[in-house]
C-alpha cells in the first residue's frame, strides 16, 4: 500500500515539474520588426540618396527636388507616423498617421508650403510621394507602430544651386526693370533698387494698399491696386517720379486689369471681365477705356511688349501667349504658342521671349512660327514668380511665396 502511494506521487511530481518548466522556459519565437525601409530623393526619376544612412546629419538638397518614402510593415505593425516641420517658419508642422491594413489611396491637396502631394499603400507596403520643398530647413521624423519615439529623424535643407538672393521684402507683388533701376511693389509702397547693389531700397511711393502690378512709362509709375475681388477688381493711379513730394493721382476704377504694359504714350492692359485688351491714351484730359476687340482669348492673365508686338499669356485649358501686332493700323492678332502650362510672367530680349510657370522658366525664340519651349530653370514647384527681366545674361526674378528677389546666370 506506501508503495502504490509512493507511486503515485512520483508521477504525480512529474507531471506537475514538466508543466512548470513549458511556462517558466518558454522556446523564443523570432519576431519581425517594424522598420522603414528607405527614405529617397530620386534622381532624374530614379531613386537616389537613401537618407536613413544619414541620421542625424543635416542634408542639403536642391530645392526642387522630389521626396519619397518607401515602408514595408509587418502584418503585426500597421500604423506609421511621419511628421515634417519647418524650421524658423510660422507654418504649423504636419503630422500624417495612417492605419496601413485600411488604406488604399490617399490624395492630399494641402497648403502648397507643406509638399505632401500623394500617399500610396499596397498592403503592407507605402509609398509616399512629395512635392519638391521650397526653399528652406525642414526637421523630418519617422514613427512606427504607435510609438512616442521616433524610429528615425533628420534635418533637410532645401535650397536652389547657382542662385543669388539680392533682397527680401514683406511682399512681393510686381518687378521690373528700367536701365540700372529694379522697382519692386509690396502690398503697399513702390520700392526702386540699384541692380549693381540690390540690398538697398529707397521708397519711391507708399500708403496704398493692395497693389497687384506696377509699370514705369515717362515721368509715371501706373499702378493698379485690388479692391474688392483680389486680382480681379482694381483701381488705376499712378505717380510723377520725378516731382519733389511724388504724391498718388487716381485714374479710373471698377477695373478688371491682370497685366500692363505701356508704348508711345498709350497704357495697354488685358480685361480678365471682357477677355479682351483694352488701351488708355495717356495724353488725354481725362482717361477712359479703349477695346482693341481682340478676340478668341481666354483667361488673358498678362503681357508684356517686345517693340512693336504685345505679348499675352493666357491661363485657361488650352494656355497659350497670343501676339498682337500693334505696327499696323489694325492691330494683327496671331498665337506664338499654345498647348502650355499655364504661362504667366513674360519678358523678351532680342529675339527670344522667356515666361514663368509655377515652379520652371522656359523660352521661346519668336523669330519661329511654333516654336519649342525650351526648359530654362527648374525652381521649385511652388515657386511663383512675380517678375522676370534678363539683365547682363543674368535672369532677376521675384520670388513668391517668399518674397525675395534672386538671379541666376543664363550660361
Amino acid at each position: 500500500m506506501k508503495k502504490t502511494n509512493l507511486y503515485y506521487l512520483l508521477v504525480f511530481c512529474f507531471i506537475i515539474f514538466s508543466c512548470g518548466s513549458e511556462d517558466e522556459d518558454p522556446t523564443p519565437q523570432p519576431q519581425t520588426k517594424c522598420s522603414v525601409e528607405s527614405i529617397v530623393f530620386p534622381a532624374e526619376g530614379a531613386f537616389g540618396l537613401n537618407i536613413l544612412g544619414t541620421e542625424g546629419q543635416n542634408i542639403t538638397i536642391d530645392a526642387g527636388t522630389s521626396l519619397s518614402l518607401s515602408a514595408t510593415l509587418a502584418e503585426s505593425c500597421q500604423r506609421l507616423k511621419v511628421t515634417i516641420e519647418t524650421q524658423g517658419s510660422s507654418i504649423t508642422g504636419l503630422d500624417w498617421d495612417f492605419d496601413v491594413s485600411s488604406v488604399s489611396n490617399w490624395f492630399w491637396d494641402l497648403d502648397q508650403t507643406t509638399g505632401i502631394q500623394e500617399w500610396t499603400s499596397r498592403g503592407n507596403n507605402l509609398d509616399a510621394h512629395f512635392k519638391a520643398f521650397l526653399p528652406g530647413t525642414y526637421d523630418i521624423k519617422v514613427y512606427i507602430n504607435g510609438s512616442s519615439t521616433p524610429s528615425s529623424e533628420f534635418t533637410v535643407t532645401t535650397e536652389y544651386e547657382n542662385v543669388d538672393f539680392l533682397n527680401t521684402f514683406s511682399s512681393a507683388t510686381s518687378m521690373f526693370r528700367e536701365g540700372n533701376d529694379l522697382y519692386v511693389s509690396t502690398d503697399e509702397e513702390v520700392l526702386k533698387l540699384d541692380i549693381n547693389d540690390p540690398s538697398e531700397a529707397t521708397t519711391i511711393v507708399s500708403g496704398l494698399s493692395n497693389i497687384w502690378k506696377v509699370v514705369k512709362h515717362g515721368d509715371y509709375i501706373y499702378i493698379t491696386e485690388r479692391t474688392q475681388i483680389p486680382g480681379i477688381d482694381t483701381k488705376l493711379s499712378r505717380v510723377n517720379v520725378t516731382d519733389a513730394s511724388p504724391s498718388v493721382e487716381f485714374m479710373l476704377d471698377g477695373l478688371t486689369i491682370g497685366g500692363m504694359a505701356a508704348r508711345n504714350n498709350v497704357l495697354y492692359l488685358t480685361d480678365l471681365r471682357k477677355t479682351d485688351v483694352v488701351s488708355i491714351d495717356l495724353t488725354a484730359n481725362s482717361f477712359s477705356i479703349v477695346d482693341l476687340g481682340v478676340s478668341g482669348l481666354e483667361s488673358p492673365i498678362n503681357m508684356t511688349l517686345g517693340g512693336d508686338v504685345l505679348y499675352i499669356s493666357e491661363e485657361s485649358s488650352t494656355a497659350k501667349i497670343t501676339q498682337i501686332d500693334l505696327s499696323q493700323g489694325t492691330p494683327q492678332v496671331s498665337t506664338l504658342k499654345s498647348d502650355l502650362f499655364f504661362p504667366d510672367e513674360m519678358h523678351v530680349a532680342g529675339t527670344t521671349l522667356y515666361y514663368s510657370t509655377a515652379g520652371s522658366i522656359y523660352k521661346l525664340d519668336i523669330s519661329q512660327a511654333n516654336p519649342p519651349a525650351e526648359l530654362v530653370r527648374k525652381l521649385s514647384t511652388m515657386t511663383f514668380t512675380q517678375g522676370i527681366d534678363i539683365y547682363n545674361n543674368e535672369l532677376y526674378f521675384l520670388e513668391s511665396p517668399l518674397n525675395r528677389l534672386a538671379k541666376f546666370d543664363l550660361d
